[in-house]
């Protein structure tokens, strides 16, 4: 399953995962798309990999549907909407990075039901519990920059723990506009 991390900040939001996979106990170190990154969107997705999958191709149309480009944001709500319709329909988490009307990247967390919410910190996947605790210990009030590494850092303590979590790490980041 995996792990995805991400981090709300005043300028941005960064979103990490692993990129490994686990297949009859056995670790594959690549391979595992969680990460979906888009001009104007991140989406992180943590489920059965043949889900996840799934998801991002259907994600992937979702947000040529809602037309979004490098010079047009995505709406929040509508992406947020319809990614929650994506999870729902395949028992895929999501953590999910767009801009605000005002320009200001916003986090939402997804769950496999379908449920929506703002967050401020979303850890999804198998190795929830240790990218929560990198999570809880980090400082407030960090710039983007330092959130990207707090990310990677919740990834890495997962990857330290979790035997699903494997391979390398990979990080996105949606950052506001003023």
């Amino acid at each position: 399953m995996g792990t995805v991390v991400a981090v709300e900040v005043e300028d941005g939001v960064a979103v990490a995962a692993n990129t490994g996979a686990v297949a009859d106990g056995t670790a594959m170190d690549e391979g595992a798309r969680r990460l979906f990154a888009f001009d104007a969107a991140v989406v992180g997705a943590a489920g059965e990999q043949g889900d996840v999958d799934e998801f991002s191709r259907q994600i992937d149309r979702v947000v040529r549907d809602l037309d979004v480009g490098s010079s047009r944001d995505a709406d929040v709500r509508s992406l947020g909407r319809r990614v929650a319709d994506t999870a729902d329909d395949l028992g895929v988490e999501a953590a999910v990075a767009a801009r605000d009307d005002d320009g200001r990247a916003r986090l939402s967390r997804v769950d496999a039901s379908g449920a929506s919410a703002r967050t401020d910190t979303v850890a999804l996947g198998t190795g929830v519990e240790p990218a929560l605790g990198r999570l809880e210990s980090a400082d407030p009030g960090v710039d983007l920059d330092e959130a990207v590494a707090l990310a990677r850092e919740g990834v890495r303590a997962a990857r330290a723990r979790d035997p699903e979590t494997v391979g390398d790490i990979e990080v996105a980041e949606l950052p506001s506009r003023e």
